[in-house]
């Protein structure tokens, strides 16, 4: 069997891991692969390759996510601002042919309540990792997951995207 390279520092090793990158904690390891993807960003071709090499990483870590069910006013913020705009996600129309999006929602008693997030360009991860009482590594990991995701399925969405025009 011929030696492997570490997914991260690309030090010769016989695991996914090298022996010093196997010390780190979850977060100094995704932090290194954003870093890596980071640093890719030259060109399409770079990234798909920092993210192929990546991906053994990733997949040595399981990806645990346990959303909350309920609101906690004591964890969470509530986005005032934003509030305003929840009436717009609420089934409006009176037709009854229309489809109703919310009403299995509304019915039960639910009440939408938006949560505030930091707007620091990991906001979409940010919302997901407050919805799991997550801590802010997770967002990281997220990033790092969605990103070499993209690109392992990238030739498979863009056959079908010209499949079907």
């Amino acid at each position: 069997m011929l030696p492997q390279r570490c997914g991260l520092c690309s030090e010769q090793c016989d695991h996914v891991l090298c022996i010093g990158c196997a010390t780190l904690s979850r977060y100094e390891i995704f932090t290194t692969c954003l870093s890596k993807i980071n640093a890719a960003t030259v060109n399409f071709r770079e990234m798909k390759e920092a993210c192929t090499e990546l991906l053994p990483v990733i997949q040595h870590f399981a990806f645990d996510f346990n959303p909350l069910t309920e609101f906690d006013p004591i964890i969470h913020k509530q986005d005032r601002k934003a509030q305003q705009y929840i009436a717009y996600c609420e089934d409006m129309s009176d037709d009854p042919n229309d489809q109703k999006l919310f009403s299995d929602i509304n019915s039960l008693g639910y009440t939408f309540i938006a949560i505030y997030v930091d707007g620091n360009g990991n906001c979409l991860y940010n919302a997901i990792w407050s919805l799991a009482l997550m801590n802010n590594d997770f967002a990281i990991e997220l990033r790092v997951r969605n990103t070499v995701e993209f690109f392992k399925k990238q030739n498979t969405r863009f056959r079908e995207s010209c499949d079907n025009p």
